[in-house]
């Protein structure tokens, strides 16, 4: 029973519920959960925690972001109709969500970095060795560094390549069957023109793969031929013995092609690929 606290006589309910009233005082009582109630007053920071839960949601973080909404909205609601506890305890909530997100979001920043890193040194490990094996060839895949100094390489070699008397000679082997010993005198006749002869034993091919190979301008998987590389003349002794997965038997038939730099049509290697 609740009584007043000035006559000591009993409390009455009031018709809407809001509180009690004293009927010889005529004092009201309101209970305290409609003594907290102030519809005109969010949750400190309301708008703050919706912006946040939105952003939340917008990055990706779509669990967490869609419970963080309900949840600042349901806890401002809380908290204009005097239930302070409630709207509290849904702001922590709201919190655990937005610490997850955070944590997501900085794990997902540092995979992307290191994924990065990672395609980029691989990247470059690949151009090294592009140039490594084929130093005259340009490759779409350069660097602006790598790009420039092969460019410079290939120019240098081209002055004389795009003559009538280089074209000429490479051009006795374009797209045409030759014999081993075509490709040795091939080896001996361009060694000093600074260009790479290829020569590919295995996995022999049909005439018509060897001319889309051609047709295509893609570098046969064989031995590079390069009269600067410290293993040319090591090289030369294993293409001459018959025990030697590189012989180049002088009378087997392979197909011969160009295969010319993308930026500049200059010759950058010569290509032999064994036929079936």
């Amino acid at each position: 029973m609740r009584v007043c606290s000035k006559c000591g006589s009993e409390l009455k309910k009031l018709s809407d519920g809001t509180g009690y009233s004293c009927q010889s005082c005529r004092i009201k009582y309101k209970t305290q959960q409609n003594a907290n109630k102030d519809s005109s007053r969010d949750y400190p920071h309301f708008i703050a925690w919706l912006i946040v839960s939105i952003v939340s949601f917008l990055i990706g973080n779509i669990i967490c972001g869609t419970i963080a909404i309900i949840f600042v909205i349901l806890g401002n609601k809380d908290h204009k109709d005097g239930y302070k506890p409630d709207a509290v305890k849904k702001y922590q909530v709201v919190k655990i969500c937005m610490i997850i997100s955070i944590i997501k979001t900085m794990l997902l920043i540092m995979i992307t970095i290191i994924f990065f890193i990672g395609t980029v040194k691989q990247e470059q490990r690949y151009i090294d060795e592009i140039n490594k094996l084929y130093p005259n060839t340009t490759t779409e895949h350069n660097s602006a560094d790598d790009f420039d100094r092969v460019l410079e390489l290939t120019n240098k070699q081209t002055e004389n390549k795009f003559s009538s008397e280089y074209e000429k000679k490479y051009s006795a082997y374009d797209q045409k069957i030759v014999t081993g010993a075509d490709i040795f005198d091939a080896i001996s006749n361009c060694k000093d023109d600074e260009i790479c002869i290829r020569v590919q034993n295995l996995p022999r091919v049909d005439r018509s793969i060897a001319e889309s190979m051609a047709e295509h301008n893609v570098l046969c998987e064989g031995t590079a031929y390069i009269f600067t590389d410290d293993d040319y003349e090591k090289l030369i002794k294993y293409a001459t013995n018959p025990e030697n997965p590189n012989y180049i038997n002088p009378d087997c038939n392979y197909y011969g092609y160009l295969s010319r730099d993308k930026y500049n049509n200059g010759v950058t290697s010569i290509n032999f690929v064994k036929l079936l």
